[in-house]
């Protein structure tokens, strides 16, 4: 197993879980959707709307997140990737994920 491949397992366990996050949040939105408070909701739909577009994203195209977050080793030789970018996703992930810690 190389590590695209455990790079796009990941990223469908971090898209499953943002189903999850996506799921629990979606009752708080129908419940203010009952209150018929129409700011409120638009706020708070935004946010979901988001979580879902990243689990769909992270689910079901996790391979081409993963070919340009970890290009393979005699790929990135050749084509003189640099590490930048899986730095980048690695720090943004440690900014986003404690703040979906339920």
């Amino acid at each position: 197993m190389n590590s695209r491949q455990l790079g796009r397992l990941g990223l469908a366990l971090l898209g499953v879980y943002a189903l999850i996050i996506f799921l629990s949040e979606l009752t708080t939105l129908i419940a203010i959707a009952s209150t018929r408070m129409l700011a409120s909701f638009a706020i708070a739909a935004i946010p979901i709307a988001v979580i879902a577009a990243v689990s769909y994203t992270l689910v079901f195209h996790n391979d081409r997140v993963a070919a340009a977050i970890l290009p393979d080793a005699d790929e990135a030789v050749e084509a003189g990737h640099s590490d930048l970018s899986r730095v980048l996703v690695v720090l943004l992930g440690a900014f986003v994920l404690p703040d979906w810690a339920p």
